[in-house]
């Protein structure tokens, strides 16, 4: 009996020995797949972390030139607050000296027009007219209750001189912005648009800044009062492309994003690409995408963005792999020895 107990027990001891090489192994591979989680992770969230840090500071760019813009908008707004008359000369003069045209990205030409009653009308025709453009007429026509005309432009040049006259509020778009404007007393952008002034296959979509100018002295506490008291409206239009390709001196390698008109995503609302093909179009998987909202003066843009392969070229994209290899060959390599 003494034999075979000594024998039993010798019997489990051999078997626990076999089998312990694979309870280490199951462990190390458990323990090695729960750490390789845990770097997949942190390797994840350090690169997600990157990429919003792109995406936040293209938004940022983005916003500080069409901010920087507005201090010059206001300044010609301060030019009527401080003259009696701002002349045809004075007013492409302002924007040269502040050199909008050659340090603002973007800005494409900056109008004013003011608001004339239909009682106006005529009177307003033959004040332009006297200024040596006898051609001048306000357009599109029709008989309207109130109009605002352009008649300032700058740069002035036969080009842009095709668009004095225009009547902005015969635009829906462009009267719903500035009568925003008007009612808020404050700065607004324009959804998706086109520059009146420039034609032709170069003249792209853009917005309009616009900022209203008020009667000297009135009362302004109210939308009510601002809408009595609206003289006329400056109007910065700015061509998507030209501004993107002012902030970014050359193609954004690390993220591909797209810019849309409000909320909805479409090709109608598409106001800026980063590259050929729109992001929700290429068929790319990329390692990180998102939607942000942009909030301009009260109006809204939706940009959508994704990694690009020079990003994830640079990410930890496969380092995660490499160190759940190693650890598996350390697990393999513990279970040799311990079987050797």
């Amino acid at each position: 009996m003494r034999r075979s107990a000594t024998t039993d027990k010798r019997s489990r001891h051999n078997r626990f020995n076999n089998k312990l090489p694979y309870l280490v192994l199951a462990i190390l591979v458990f323990l090695s797949v729960l750490a390789w989680q845990n770097f997949r992770s942190a390797i994840k969230a350090r690169d997600e972390q990157r990429f919003d840090e792109y995406v936040d500071n293209t938004v940022a760019k983005i916003i500080e030139q069409v901010h920087d813009c507005e201090v010059v908008l206001k300044g010609a707004a301060g030019v009527f607050a401080a003259s009696a008359e701002v002349s045809r000369k004075e007013w492409p003069t302002y924007f040269e000296y502040q050199q909008v045209f050659t340090g603002y990205p973007g800005v494409s030409d900056v109008v004013f027009a003011p608001v004339i009653r239909s009682s106006e009308l005529k009177q307003h025709l033959e004040t332009i007219r006297a200024e040596d453009f006898l051609e001048y007429t306000v357009w599109p026509e029709g008989e309207r209750e109130v109009y605002a005309p352009v008649i300032f432009v700058a740069p002035l040049n036969e080009n842009h001189r095709a668009g004095l006259g225009f009547d902005l509020y015969a635009d829906p778009l462009r009267r719903a912005a500035m009568e925003k404007a008007r009612d808020t007393g404050a700065v607004t952008i324009s959804g998706k648009m086109t520059s009146i002034v420039e034609t032709g296959p170069d003249s792209g979509a853009g917005f309009s800044m616009i900022i209203p100018v008020f009667e000297k002295g009135a009362w302004l506490n109210t939308p009510e009062e601002r809408q009595a008291a609206i003289s006329g409206y400056i109007i910065c239009f700015f061509c998507i492309e030209d501004l993107m390709a002012g902030i970014f001196s050359g193609p954004v390698k690390e993220i591909g994003f797209e810019l849309y008109d409000g909320t909805e995503i479409s090709a109608e609302t598409l106001l800026y690409s980063s590259h050929a093909t729109p992001v929700i179009d290429n068929g790319r998987r990329p390692l990180f995408s998102g939607t942000q909202t942009i909030d301009l003066y009260g109006h809204q843009w939706t940009m959508v963005s994704e990694s690009m392969p020079a990003f994830e070229a640079a990410a930890g994209r496969h380092t995660h792999l490499a160190f759940l290899g190693a650890e598996l060959l350390i697990s393999f390599l513990v279970f040799l020895y311990l079987t050797g």
